[in-house]
């Protein structure tokens, strides 16, 4: 096909349908007699935009009683509790319906006609893993099963319920890391385990997924370890990303039950299963499909499992392989990961990736397939959904868009959604596909912007907290020869011809009144500029044994609630603070987020928390403000004792610190006390801070030592 192409290159007329075509047909070079489409797409909007960006991921989307749930969170980054969201079609708006006391929501499943939420990773402790039902009540939770660190799947089989789980279990000092099918005869009351994978003191090992095919329960079990660099061959090393802790990496164990893939059971007993023939096996997506069981094959060797959420390196393959209960078959179809898939109308449909470019293939019988290539500026597409006719697609940056038109002749790489939605704290995170936010009228506050191309040439922009912006003009969506009316807030702000020009740049005046000027940049050649706002003196370090980062930041949230005195984790601070500028984005990059909280205690009680603390390893000594202590060294950290203090013992005082210490207080403090919330931010605190004092000069020591 390559050949053919190249020969018709000579022709003007076929040269545009080549640039039409580029991008499927790299996708597709090998298959032949198939339909090939670009998606028009157009956001309803994005989800959890006050949270971070970890937790606006689009995990998982399900049509359930008319309504679309969503499932997101980043059990990795643990940014639970999660909110159980769906959209209203008639509304067009986000429901929060329910809180789950998980880190993310990566699964929904139908069993009769329930949805139930598989808990993926509770924010509580792991003795219990959680599953969550919809009742006609409103959402029930059922926290039963023992030792469930990731319930992944559930499945009803032979009028039971069967979890697919992560799960360990205690032996001496050890904790042993397995993957357990449990089995409810009560609809999630009561949990018995019924099948234990093989483990051993290095491998994690859990189960990813369940199905029911031909009366008989399928499992698919996968395990990973934990690595150095210098463990994985140099010819494998390019294919490692960010290291888990402790500058080691989660690797996926290739083949891990031999030439087995999983297991089955017939209700009676357990057999190992032997039906795909493909060497490295190390996870496997299955589902049924028109009476076929067919499974989504992850091979290779030391693949590195977290990288697998955002994209696969070369040493990754993947293959469909097709069982109809006597023979499996491989698919023809190309692809390096499947992220979703979606059975509807009798047409099965899958979110595939290759080589980081994204499509929806179509098929109702397995032969004949239709691709929908979705555009590359849309931000990884995680999920899917089909309903009515239209494809709703998750992403990794929270927009969940709508198909609102299929094109075929449309050159991919130029095509931009026709609405989208952005939302930045700081100038780095300020671009959103064609258009950036740039000033804030309210510093370290979210800024939100909707743009949207409509008919007639026009542009309509919504803004909340944001004094600039750019829109960055979508040429493959408006006519440049005619005049564009630029439209923000309610207002035409621009009505013209733009010649050669390619952007806007848009700054609200003192009047309140929107400005606009033409530009030459586009979002290729776009530069954010950092924003700062205050000075530092003196370089400050935050492992140095004193942690004066850790000190500044303790007296900031002192005074930013009127405290007396002041306590924080020093393991907050992540990073020093170097002399010279500070920008906004080196603020939110020096504390982990958090909310000022405080408490009272008299001085005596507050002198047994600090001999308390200092008795702890580095990693978990705090920093104070408000005043100081001497304590006087022993041969190891639990012999280090208070010797001299400035606090009254008889005075009470008012304690600042921050959410992180007031949840593990008896660790940091050796006991626990009425606590009072409060809603200022650690980082808010810090932006007032140097907007009132613009420079840090010397921070004195309060902690010494003998």
């Amino acid at each position: 096909m390559r050949k053919k192409m190249f020969y018709k290159q000579i022709f003007a007329l076929l040269t545009i349908l080549l640039v039409t075509y580029s991008f499927v047909g790299r996708l597709f070079c090998k298959e032949k007699k198939t339909n090939y489409y670009v998606l028009k797409l157009s956001s309803i909007g994005i989800i959890n935009p006050e949270k971070t960006k970890e937790a606006r991921r689009v995990n998982d989307l399900i049509i359930y009683k008319n309504r679309l749930y969503i499932g997101s969170g980043d059990a990795v980054k643990n940014t639970g509790a999660t909110d159980v969201l769906y959209y209203d079609f008639k509304t067009r708006g986000f429901i929060n319906e329910f809180s789950v006391d998980e880190e993310a929501i990566y699964r929904y499943k139908i069993i009769g006609n329930r949805l139930i939420i598989p808990g993926s990773d509770a924010t509580e402790d792991w003795t219990l893993g959680n599953i969550y039902i919809l009742t006609d009540n409103g959402w029930v939770k059922k926290r039963a099963v023992p030792n469930a660190v990731h319930i992944n799947d559930i499945v009803s089989f032979l009028g039971k319920w069967y979890i697919a789980t992560g799960d360990y279990f205690t032996l001496g000092d050890a904790n042993v890391s397995f993957g357990g099918v449990f089995c409810s005869e009560d609809e999630g009351n009561n949990w018995e385990l019924v099948y234990s994978s093989p483990s051993d003191n290095r491998t994690v090992s859990r189960i990813s997924s369940l199905v029911v095919y031909k009366n008989k329960l399928y499992v698919f079990p996968y395990g990973f370890i934990t690595i150095k660099k210098d463990e994985v061959p140099k010819k494998y090393q390019q294919f490692l990303r960010k290291p888990f802790k402790d500058n080691k990496y989660l690797v996926l164990k290739n083949d891990l039950f031999g030439q087995s893939e999983g297991v089955i059971y017939d209700g009676k007993s357990w057999s190992y299963l032997d039906i795909v023939k493909q060497p490295n096996i190390c996870y496997i997506s299955p589902f049924v499909f028109k009476n076929k069981l067919i499974m989504s094959v992850i091979a290779g060797k030391f693949v590195d499992y977290l990288s697998l959420a955002d994209r696969a390196g070369k040493n990754v393959s993947s293959s469909l392989f097709v069982y109809d209960g006597n023979k499996t078959v491989k698919l023809s179809v190309k692809y390096t990961l499947l992220r979703d898939v979606v059975i509807k109308k009798n047409c099965l449909f899958l979110l595939l990736e290759k080589n980081g470019e994204f499509y929806i293939a179509e098929t109702s019988d397995l032969k004949k397939w239709k691709f929908y290539a979705i555009p590359p500026s849309v931000s990884t597409p995680l999920s899917i959904e089909f309903y009515g006719s239209s494809f709703y697609i998750g992403t990794k940056d929270g927009n969940i868009f709508k198909s609102v038109g299929i094109m075929k002749k449309q050159a991919l790489d130029e095509t931009e959604p026709v609405r989208f939605f952005g939302v930045a704290r700081l100038p780095k995170e300020g671009l959103w596909y064609w258009g950036a936010i740039t000033g804030w009228k309210k510093e370290g506050e979210l800024g939100k912007i909707e743009c949207a191309i409509r008919k007639n040439n026009q542009i309509t922009v919504r803004t909340d907290n944001v004094s600039s912006f750019n829109i960055f003009i979508p040429f493959s969506e408006v006519e440049k020869e005619k005049p564009i009316t630029l439209i923000i807030d309610g207002k035409i702000a621009f009505r013209d011809t733009i010649g050669n020009h390619k952007e806007f740049v848009c700054t609200l005046d003192e009047k309140n009144l929107w400005y606009v000027n033409k530009g030459m940049d586009d979002k290729k050649t776009f530069h954010y500029k950092p924003i700062f706002i205050g000075m530092c003196s003196e370089t400050l370090s935050h492992t140095d044994e004193h942690f004066p980062v850790a000190s500044f930041v303790a007296d900031v949230i002192r005074q930013a609630v009127s405290a007396d005195v002041a306590i924080i984790p020093s393991s907050i601070i992540k990073d020093d603070l170097i002399k010279g500028r500070i920008s906004l984005e080196k603020l939110f990059s020096l504390v982990s987020p958090d909310t000022i909280w405080t408490f009272n205690v008299n001085g005596a009680e507050l002198y047994k928390m600090v001999n308390f603390n200092i008795k702890q390893v580095n990693n978990k000594r705090c920093s104070i403000s408000g005043f100081s202590f001497t304590y006087k060294r022993g041969a190891k950290c639990e012999d280090n004792n208070v010797v001299k203090t400035s606090l009254d013992p008889a005075k009470n005082y008012t304690v600042a610190t921050t959410h992180e210490l007031i949840k593990k207080m008896k660790e940091y403090l050796g006991g626990e006390t009425n606590s009072k919330r409060g809603y200022i931010s650690v980082i808010n605190s810090l932006i007032d801070w140097f907007k009132k004092n613009k420079k840090i000069s010397t921070i004195k020591q309060r902690i010494n030592s003998i």
